[in-house]
């Protein structure tokens, strides 16, 4: 009876394990033939992409590009950059670029899409390519890379980002520029504005003139601070170099009638703290005069106190602008961080790319500070500068306080 009773305990277990393990292969079946099914549904979803695809790029042709025609665009881009762009040396000593090993770098990179068997599906491939090579040089000089074409959203309203002001204490007024935002209405609202402002702190003693956030052009800080502070033309030199051949002194003129450009004989080398490697790229040096005249009413300043100019390092490149006008005129005290920009000269060289119909761009002028030194790698320093993490208004009120006013003295670093 035992044996039997055994038996009858072995057939059910093996029963049951039978039926629990049958589950389990039924339901691993389930998936497998769920997994393949899914499979075939993302292969025809695929194929139908592709499809949709190559119609849609035989009707617009333009989208692609091929990599012989990617190569002989970006062979151009560095042919003309070589020749007229003269950032290259300061971009290795600033960042450490070397800029034949960044041109090897991203050609290769072009080169090995073929190894795909397929043309990436659109040019949108290069333009990254680009992008990421421009980079490496931080945008050093202005060197830009744009689309062939982009829209610009003209609807806006006035609003009151464009500028801000309040009073501080008894003694001191600010205002803060942001930004260049809107048209013609927004413009004289804003410059109604200020000049209100400047009415309701005429007797003051201080005005702090907040520019590190600022994203506009030179025509807010021109018009608003500038212009109705002044009884006299003021004017700002400002020398720079030039590659042969990059630059076009006519179209200057005749696009800025404001900037007086002409070319000089000062012997290059002569210049104390010009970077002599750089000298070599050069034979020519021009000087650039504007005169900023004055708009207020019968020759008085709207503010005739003490005004002092916040920067700071990564500001927008026109702040760079009214920073080193300040410095060279004496106009206003700058406060902040020594600015990282170049000069936000207008003179901007675009280059379109024949093939792919992609642009490039930068600045062809080798700016310098008074002192000679390459204005994109030493920047413009501030008369007084922030201590430690203090921000350029706290250090702004800590100079009108009297509390360590110290001059900041300009000292190059070592090139040891």
């Amino acid at each position: 009876m035992k044996k039997y009773l055994i038996v009858v305990a072995v057939v059910v277990i093996g029963l049951i394990f039978l039926s629990y393990y049958g589950d389990i292969s039924d339901e691993n079946e389930k998936k497998r033939l769920f997994e393949e099914s899914r499979k075939e549904k993302q292969t025809e979803s695929g194929m139908d992409k592709l499809l949709n695809d190559i119609q849609y790029y035989e009707k617009h042709p333009e989208l692609l590009i091929t990599i012989e025609a990617a190569v002989e665009d970006y062979n151009f881009m560095w042919q003309t950059l070589e020749n007229y762009y003269p950032y290259f040396g300061v971009a290795e000593r600033l960042y450490g670029v070397k800029y034949q090993e960044i041109k090897e770098k991203y050609l290769q990179e072009i080169q090995s899409k073929s190894g795909l068997g397929l043309v990436p599906p659109n040019k949108t491939w290069f333009g990254d390519i680009i992008k990421k090579c421009f980079a490496e040089f931080k945008h050093l000089g202005h060197l830009e890379f744009m689309p062939s074409s982009y829209s610009v959203d003209t609807e806006y309203k006035i609003d009151d980002f464009n500028v801000t002001h309040k009073i501080l204490d008894e003694n001191t007024a600010y205002i803060k520029l942001q930004a260049r935002s809107g048209g013609a209405e927004q413009f004289e609202y804003d410059y109604n504005k200020v000049m209100n402002f400047y009415s309701e702190i005429r007797d003051y003693e201080n005005l702090i003139v907040d520019m590190t956030q600022y994203s506009g052009g030179d025509t807010y800080w021109v018009n608003f601070i500038v212009e109705p502070n002044i009884t006299l033309g003021i004017g700002n030199y400002q020398y720079f170099c030039a590659k042969d051949g990059s630059f076009d002194i006519d179209f200057l003129r005749s696009k800025y009638p404001d900037f007086r450009i002409s070319e000089t004989d000062m012997d290059l080398s002569l210049i104390p703290d010009i970077n002599q490697d750089d000298l070599q790229m050069f034979n020519k040096l021009y000087i650039q005069k504007r005169v900023i005249y004055p708009t207020g009413n019968n020759n008085k300043k709207m503010f005739s106190g003490n005004i002092y100019v916040l920067i700071d390092k990564n500001t927008n490149p026109v702040t760079e602008d009214i920073a080193a006008f300040c410095k060279n005129t004496g106009f206003a005290e700058i406060v902040g961080r020594k600015t990282e920009t170049v000069f936000s000269t207008e003179y901007i060289t675009n280059y379109i790319l024949s093939e792919s119909g992609f642009m490039f761009g930068y600045c062809p002028l080798y700016l310098l500070n008074s002192d000679g030194s390459c204005n994109a790698e030493y920047g413009t320093e501030p008369d007084y500068v922030c201590i430690n993490r203090e921000s350029p208004l706290d250090a702004c009120l800590r100079i009108i306080a009297g509390k360590n006013p110290v001059k900041t003295e300009h000292v190059k670093e070592s090139e040891d």
